[in-house]
């Protein structure tokens, strides 16, 4: 993800590539889990009322509920990863561009961050730079 060499590689192209596999399989899990509940209502107690098929009976039984209810909360969680994902890539593309606005010499967008961050005072673009410093420019030691 993101380029090579870079401290934080975040590539918003791979987070909004990956965001919908998240919704896909949220869905078909939810999916499977209605269709397997559903059967199993229908077939009544289908293990069989041998000594394995009591034996697992005695165990599911009184934890099918718990178990799935813990299958859909997974499913709903996957939905979430999908809609944060998305999110994360749209709030990191409008950061993106706050930067640059705050380090450009160009007037912000009209209620932008970086509008907000140079409403008050000079912008910190690289002529303000030249301005503040007296033509020398920042020097990196």
């Amino acid at each position: 993800m993101g380029q090579p060499n870079e401290v934080l590689n975040i590539s918003t192209a791979d987070l909004k590539e990956a965001a919908p596999v998240f919704g896909k399989q949220s869905e078909a899990l939810a999916e499977a889990v209605g269709r397997l509940t559903n059967r199993l209502e229908t077939l009544g107690l289908p293990w069989g009322s041998d000594a394995p098929g009591t034996e697992f009976g005695d165990l599911y039984g009184p934890r099918r509920r718990t178990l799935e209810s813990a299958v859909e909360i997974l499913a709903t969680g996957l939905a979430s990863v999908h809609h944060a994902m998305s999110d994360m890539a749209d709030g990191h593309i409008d950061n993106e561009e706050n930067i640059k606005g705050v380090f450009a010499d160009e007037d912000p967008v009209p209620g932008s961050l970086s509008a907000a961050l140079g409403a008050g005072g000079e912008r910190i673009g690289p002529a303000a730079v030249q301005r503040a410093t007296g033509g020398a420019g920042l020097h990196q030691s």
